[in-house]
């Protein structure tokens, strides 16, 4: 009798067994334990004969003498963490880490998971499940929880009891909430890999890509089908096309020879296979391939189409009888495809097994990770409360929390949990180093911590006999992170399930909204030439933005290639009318192409399935109806206004509202709030207003600058063009205007911030002197930090030249300690504290804005700290800036001009500088923007549509190095079809390569079954033949563990020789290395102090044993941790370029820090054995040894205060050690320490020493033998750094040391403190409400209604007059210069004013109201980087 492994079925035959495995999907874990238990068996053997050998040796040895019976003493206890050496210094432990396991998320959900056999021992049928299936799934498999809950939410109130699907809590505390039961859980295919970051965890190179769903090429083909790499007629073919077509670059480096040489090496390549290849012919048969199989996403045609629109000429003067009259343009060349084939082909790939069809809520309850490590699982009784109580939960006035720290200035301080955990596990070792001063009181033990492993939320099961469910439905708080956790989503899925099913449809066939979200932006092609495309793509929301923002997962969907205006409309317009076309014509035109090219995608088999759905059979092998929808279409503020048919930067600049441009400055009061109420709709008002405008500009011959219709259009700053969207889906309840969600990179980064920043470069420049050089030399001494998170800054930081959104964050995050104390001047002090709470809002709020993972503690202090932002805004501009005559930046430009004058007059006596400065033109603080009075839309916008990287453009933006890449192999004419073309065999390309892929895994999988047989029967697998799967890199063994230090052992020394070597360094002249040593082994082997001591003694030190007297060097510590929203990433750990590390204090006071810090000298490892202990294998020690940082506690530092917490190295005098040996294991993460430039360096911390050599990297110029007195903590590193700080991070749940949500410790006033209560005469606003601003805008219902707003245009019979002047008809309103004029997108806030007649172009920026018509600027510009594949996704 032969059984399986995996899932306990019995055979009577061994080819039986052989045919099961090969479809099992529990044999393969099942192998893998069955190694591990023999490799375990196999180990123990070897150390039993180890010992009979000892044993053996000892025969013939005088015997011992008799140990007389006495009573045992009890074991002395372990070390306290807080101890007193002999020479009278402060020792304690850091806070331990709890490396807490994830569960399983590979299995499907109970109710759909199909029968597996299971051997009679282990069945245990129940009523319920008793001949479908088991009642448990094979071990190691965990049951799903889910049950049906009756909730009481507003959203929900019309559902039953029985619809109601909740999910039961994981580790995490996170539960789902469904208002339809899904037919599949999508969490249950994501396997714990997908949330590993990838930078930090890249696959081997060769790794094949085999996605979920293609399980099925696993299997034997039960019919015959074509082979995994047709079209083409071998695999050697294929493979030398994907690598042309796919490769990562145009210019054949290093890497892609050796990715050439691995293809080549790959099974099933033969060099002769490529004999007469025709590389034409081989890419057009794969043009025209499709399959027949309707489950195929090669099945659809969703080939490139070439389109023609056409949009209307008219001209001011000349009349037609109707619209129809009007001369045509025919605008050829309209690269598209169809979007009904595109959504088809995406939602029939593979990959859809992980997708989400059906939206719900996330609920966190914060508490759980805690009870349930208690008990196991979460009790009744042990019920989190409401958040409200359990998690300070602040309003919007940003009151503080319930019982605030003592000291106000101090960050929001740890609270150990009440529930003490029954896995405090991790490495038993632990290190003891000796401790900064300041320590806490000896009463308080040592608490551990957990560096939670990344979670999802529960599976959906059937099974109810799990942890007992939360009762109360307002217990948990809503998490916004994915697209289907927003509010959008589900009110969209509301709305569609109020609607009759369609006729014909069986009830199990499942109803779903297909979201998308839609990106169109125009790149340049190349660097120096005039070639640039304007793509449209498409993101099917329903896959997870972790995947959409990954470049190299290729998420993106190309839907069209938008035209420009061509060259020979001029020469048509002139041979109609004899003149050319003016400029406000010219951007009629272009809004009217725009809208003419969404109108061509939106046909009629697109409004069919918006109305009625699309029954597909989708990737996951399920059948449904699915309804297109759009939740977001993201650009620049030049393309929405251009989206949205609305003027640019006019009298109501926001897309989503219409507050009135001149009321922004109130951004974060009570009536800017009260104003945003005022939502826009595409209501009748709207539609009337540009239908008889329109017929005004087309038949009527009205110009457009024409005063009468800037009275229509103006109160709404409308257009008169209608939008294709409210023209296709107005009907059908869909609003255009709630397409837009505000951008953070643009309109942020490149906007409020770039704009503040500009300025404050300005006011250097004023204040003179030798400013802006220490800016510029403060910021080249600021170390980089992460992978690429903060990079090395450029040796001039205040020249204005080629930058990216990356390079103006980096400069808010380390903004504070670089510009702190450069302003002098009779207000020096209180400008410097201005500028610093400014610099500390806007870090804040951008930090809270770019979460990736929100609760509505979170949200609710981003509205907080958006009404800060607002204030301190207007502080500085009323304050500070008036102090100082700011004129524009050097340039070039000015540098020649004051050059030139300096010459002219050098022999007037008067100074260059004075020459340049009296040419410089003046330039104000503006921030009456649009994009100043976006920042408190993100919070809306976040419960809407989740997170920002949702909605931000960021990603779009990294799809246009695609196009890039692809332009450079076609033949530079019409450029836009060929990029089509490649992109489209590339996507084809890709899916072959899958096949591929998963085609020779199922060849290595039968000799692993073949394998697996013989260890089943007893037999020895033939090791020739076995597939042995290639050893992953180091640092990419277990992405589970805590750290990883290489293996190796090639660079070491002589311990002694070593440390006698350095006995004239200072640092080991105030520390005794050797027995700090021996104390810190000690330690990690948990070897108990004697009785009544306070120390190890010189016995207990004799007793390590260092193998070789030999000491292992090494560069890299590799730290592994859970970000907050849940992501495993890692971080290095180098001591010569970022050394600094963060630990977890132990202190308990309410008024401490939470962390400790340090920085690493030196890595190493010792092999380590106790004296006596011969039977033991000598223990590896990993070691870090570091020097201490103090906490500052004299400096005020936390969120209330609004500066960076200060921190100081030990001086000698100090009664604690400076350095100490830590177990790498409980370092959190590194830290980002940026020298306090403002105080001086000193040289009474440490003498020269080769410590210091660790480096910061501050330069030859520096004085490497001294320290800077203090230094910051850069709490703004990243946002998962800020998170830990901050508080509330559900993946850093899990420290037992928990840190509160923090706030601000000043109250608010009910009314929000408007604006400044010292000066508020000097602001036209006020806190009293004002009347309602739609109260004197005159709502537009007939034709009749807009006539009584121009009566100088009717006749005497009522009829418009075509007889005006020409003064009537051309004269224009100057509110609207956007028309014809360029203004300066990103830097709107610099040019508003009308003083302002030359606006400063940065590199970076596009080119305004061009932009919208396609003139706008490469991707490196914007910061085009790959945020998820360089910088690390974990981090941010």
């Amino acid at each position: 009798m032969f059984w399986c492994l995996g899932c306990q079925a019995e055979f009577e035959t061994s080819r039986g067994l052989s045919l099961h495995t090969r479809t099992c999907q529990y044999a393969g874990s099942a192998l893998v334990d069955t190694l591990r238990k023999r490799k375990a068996a196999e180990t123990q053997e070897r150390h039993q004969k180890k010992q009979k050998i000892r044993k053996n040796a000892m025969i013939g040895s005088p015997e011992p003498e008799p140990i007389h019976d006495a009573p045992m003493p009890e074991p002395p206890p372990l070390p306290d963490p807080l101890t007193i050496s002999r020479a009278g210094r402060v020792r304690k432990l850091p806070g331990h880490l709890r490396n807490m396991q994830p569960s399983s998320l590979t299995c499907l959900p109970a109710h759909l998971r199909p029968p597996v056999p299971a051997a009679p021992a282990r069945q245990q049928p129940s009523p319920e499940t008793a001949g479908s299936r088991p009642a448990s799934p094979p071990p190691g498999l965990p049951l799903n929880n889910l049950v049906a809950h009756p909730q009481n939410e507003d959203a929900m109130s019309g559902k039953s009891s029985a619809d109601i699907v909740r999910t039961r809590p994981n580790e995490y505390g996170l539960y789902r909430i469904y208002t339809v039961r899904p037919q599949r859980d999508p969490e249950g295919d994501v396997s714990i890999e997908a949330a590993f970051d990838p930078t930090a965890f890249p696959k081997p190179a060769g790794a094949p890509n085999i996605p979920h769903g293609l399980e099925r090429l696993l299997q034997p083909p039960t019919k015959p089908e074509p082979p995994p790499f047709a079209p083409f007629a071998n695999v050697s073919i294929f493979t030398v096309l994907y690598w042309q077509a796919c490769g990562d670059s145009n210019l054949k480096s290093y890497s892609q020879i050796d990715l050439l040489a691995r293809l080549m090496q790959e099974p099933g390549f033969d060099p002769k296979d490529l004999a007469n290849l025709d590389s034409a012919h081989e890419e057009r048969r794969l043009d025209n391939y499709f399959e027949h199989d309707k489950g195929s996403p090669l099945s659809v045609d969703d080939r490139w189409i070439k389109g023609i629109v056409k949009i209307r000429l008219p001209k001011e003067g000349v009349q037609y009888k109707c619209e129809e009259d009007v001369p045509e343009f025919a605008v050829e060349d309209v690269t598209y495809r169809p979007l009904v084939d595109v959504f088809t082909a995406a939602y029939k790939q593979p990959c859809v097994k992980t997708w989400h069809f059906i939206p719900h809520r996330l609920y966190w309850i914060p508490d759980a990770a805690t009870s349930r490590s208690a008990a196991g699982s979460c009790a009744s009784s042990a019920r989190s409360p409401s958040p409200t109580s359990s998690v300070p939960t602040p309003s919007l006035s940003g009151s503080p929390c319930p019982q605030p720290s003592p000291r106000p200035s101090s960050f929001p301080c740890p609270r150990p949990s009440s529930h003490p955990s029954s896995s405090s596990s991790c490495p038993s070792s632990s290190s003891r180093p000796r401790s900064p001063p300041h320590p806490p009181s000896p009463a308080h033990p040592t608490s551990s911590c957990s560096s939670s492993q990344p979670q999802s939320p529960s599976s959906l099961s059937d099974d109810s006999s799990s942890s007992a469910l939360p009762q109360d439905t307002h217990e948990g708080i809503r998490v916004y992170s994915e697209v289907w956790h927003g509010d959008a989503w589900l009110e969209e899925d509301a709305r569609m399930r109020t609607r009759p099913r369609e006729a014909g449809d069986p009830s199990d066939l499942e109803y779903a909204i297909a979201p998308w979200g839609l990106y169109s932006d125009s790149t340049h092609l190349t660097s120096f030439s005039q070639a640039s495309l304007w793509p449209l793509y498409g993101y099917p929301l329903a896959q997870s933005k972790y995947v959409r923002g990954q470049p190299t997962s290729f998420a993106a969907h190309h839907l069209a290639y938008i035209p420009y205006l061509p060259d020979t409309l001029q020469d048509l317009y002139q041979a109609i009318y004899g003149v050319p076309a003016s400029a406000a014509m010219l951007t009629f035109l272009k809004r009217e192409l725009m809208q003419a090219v969404l109108l061509l995608l939106m046909d009629d088999r697109f409004m069919y399935a918006y109305v009625h759905g699309l029954v597909l059979l989708c990737g996951d092998e399920i059948m449904r109806r699915l309804f297109i929808r759009f939740l977001i279409h993201s650009a620049d503020y030049p393309e929405k206004m251009l989206l949205a048919c609305l003027r640019f930067f006019a009298r109501c600049p926001c897309p989503r509202c219409r507050i009135n441009k001149d009321k922004i400055i109130e951004m974060g009061t009570r009536n800017d709030l009260y104003r945003r109420n005022w939502v826009r709709q595409d209501d009748t008002d709207t539609i009337y207003r540009i239908k008889i405008t329109r017929r005004w500009v087309l038949e009527d011959g009205l110009a457009l600058t024409s005063k009468y219709i800037a009275r229509v259009l103006d109160p709404l700053s409308l257009t008169p063009t209608r939008s294709a969207y409210s023209i296709r889906l107005r009907e059908h309840g869909f609003n255009v205007y709630s397409l837009f969600a505000p951008d953070l990179m643009h309109e942020f980064e490149l906007g409020v911030w770039k704009s503040i920043w500009i300025h404050l470069l300005r006011i250097l420049y004023a204040v003179g002197e030798d400013a802006i050089q220490r800016l510029n030399q403060r910021f080249r001494q600021t170390p980089p930090f992460g992978r690429s998170t903060i990079r090395r800054f450029s040796a001039n930081v205040s020249n204005q030249g080629k930058l990216a959104a990356r390079d103006y964050e980096a400069r808010l995050q380390c903004f504070m300690p670089a510009f702190e104390n450069l302003l002098v001047g009779p207000a020096s002090r209180r400008d410097n504290g201005i500028v610093l709470d400014l610099g500390f809002d806007l870090a804040t709020w951008h930090c809270l804005a770019k979460l990736r993972e929100h609760t509505e503690i979170s949200l609710a202090g981003l509205d907080a700290k958006t009404v800060d932002v607002g204030a301190t805004v207007r502080t500085f501009a009323k304050k500070t800036c008036g102090e100082y005559v700011t004129v524009e930046l050097p340039s070039k430009d000015s540098a020649a001009r004051g050059r030139r004058t300096a010459h002219l007059n050098k022999n007037k006596n008067i100074r260059k500088r004075g020459a340049a400065t009296t040419e410089a033109k003046r330039k104000y603080f503006n921030y009456t923007t649009y994009k100043f009075h976006a920042m408190r839309d993100y919070a809306p916008a976040i419960r809407a549509i989740a997170a920002s990287d949702n909605f931000n453009t960021q990603v779009g933006e990294l799809e246009h190095r695609h196009v890039k890449r692809f332009y450079a192999r076609t033949n530079k004419i019409r450029a836009a079809f060929q990029i089509a073309q490649h992109m489209r065999r590339a996507e084809k390309l890709r899916i072959i390569k899958r096949r591929v892929d998963a085609a020779r895994a199922s060849q290595e999988g039968a000799a692993v079954n073949a394998t697996l047989t013989e260890l089943v029967t007893g037999g020895k697998p033939d090791r020739s033949t076995a597939a042995v799967p290639q050893e992953p890199l180091p640092f990419m063994a277990d992405p589970l563990a805590r750290y990883h230090i290489a293996e190796s052992q090639r660079e070491c020394d002589d311990l002694s020789l070593w440390v006698a070597s350095q006995a004239a360094d200072p640092a080991f002249q105030v520390q005794d290395f050797l027995s700090d040593l021996r104390n810190h082994m000690l330690t990690r082997f948990n070897v108990a102090l004697p009785l009544g001591d306070e120390d190890y003694s010189m016995t207990d030190r004799s007793r390590v044993v260092f193998m070789k007297n030999r000491i292992y060097w090494h560069r890299v510590l590799r730290v592994n941790y859970t970000t907050y929203d849940r992501r495993r990433t890692q971080e290095s750990i180098n001591p010569r370029t970022h050394g600094d590390v963060l630990l977890l204090a132990t202190n308990k006071n309410e008024g401490d820090h939470p962390y400790w810090y340090a920085r690493i000298i030196k890595i190493f490892h010792v092999n380590v054995r106790m004296l006596g202990a011969f039977d033991e294998e000598p223990k590896r020690i990993d070691v870090l040894w570091a020097r201490w940082f103090r906490y500052d506690q004299s400096a005020l530092s936390g969120f209330g205060a609004k500066r960076l917490p200060r921190v100081t190295f030990i001086p000698p005098q100090c009664n604690a050690d400076q350095f100490a040996f830590l177990d790498p294991a409980d370092v959190v993460r590194g830290a980002h320490i940026i020298p306090a430039f403002a105080h001086g360096r000193t040289s009474c911390f440490l003498g020269p020493s080769s410590v210091r050599n660790n480096g910061s990297n501050l330069g030859k110029d520096i004085n490497m033998d001294t320290d800077f007195k203090y230094y910051y903590v850069n709490i703004f590193a990243d946002r998962d750094m800020f998170m830990r700080f901050y508080g509330g991070g559900i993946g850093h749940q899990g420290l037992r040391l928990q840190s509160d949500t923090a706030f601000d410790e000043d109250p608010y006033h009910s009314d929000w403190q408007d604006i400044d209560e010292d000066d508020m005469d000097e602001l036209d606003t006020t806190v009293e409400c004002e009347p309602l601003p739609w109260e004197d805008v005159q709502e537009i219902h007939s034709e009749q209604d807009a006539l009584a707003l121009v009566p100088e245009l009717l006749g005497a019979n009522g009829t418009l007059n075509p007889l005006l002047d020409d003064d009537d008809i051309n004269q224009e309103d100057h509110t609207h210069a956007e028309d014809g004029q360029h203004i300066d997108s990103e830097d709107e806030e610099l040019n508003a004013h009308a003083d302002e007649d030359e606006p400063e172009r940065a590199a970076d920026d596009s080119a305004g109201d061009s932009a919208a018509v396609g003139d706008v600027l490469d991707e490196e510009d914007e910061g085009g980087e790959d945020e998820y594949a360089i910088e690390g996704y974990g981090h941010l």
